[in-house]
């Protein structure tokens, strides 16, 4: 065996053992971080009252049509800030299946990195009943989309 490959073969182990270490930590990093969010989501809703659709304390009677747009940028620690893209919430008036409803679409447009994700909620104005939510998103000419209809 050669010295050169000797080299190469010591340096291809050393980075197969650093990735093994950077793959450990984001593993690590990953459990950690989703057990505190189970731990307090359950501990948020445990002294929490139970609300559900049609409480009569609960009510969407004031929600009034409108139209945002905002523009954000990203910075990396040290770095400059850059358009990062645009996020935009818009809220309408609509009819569902004869009802009256309300309808919520939410825009996340990344467009340095060309990815857009779409939120689309229909609701009852009076009880927040939801009627369906769809979501899409499309980055690099690919779509996927998928729809939730409570009534099934």
């Amino acid at each position: 065996m050669s010295r050169r490959s000797s080299r190469r073969e010591v340096d291809a182990f050393l980075r197969s053992r650093a990735l093994d270490r950077e793959s450990n930590r984001m593993k690590t990093y990953l459990v950690s971080l989703s057990a505190v969010f189970w731990f307090a989501t359950h501990s948020l809703h445990a002294g929490s009252p139970r609300v559900g659709v049609g409480d009569a304390g609960i009510t969407g009677s004031q929600l009034r049509p409108y139209t945002n747009l905002w523009k954000f940028t990203q910075q990396k620690p040290g770095g400059v800030a850059e358009q990062g893209g645009t996020w935009s919430d818009s809220l309408e008036s609509t009819v569902y299946n004869g009802q009256p409803a309300m309808k919520r679409t939410q825009i996340a447009n990344y467009e340095k990195k060309g990815i857009k994700l779409t939120f689309v909620s229909v609701f009852d104005p009076k009880t927040m009943k939801p009627f369906s939510f769809d979501t899409r998103a499309a980055t690099m000419g690919m779509s996927a989309a998928s729809t939730l209809d409570p009534r099934r």
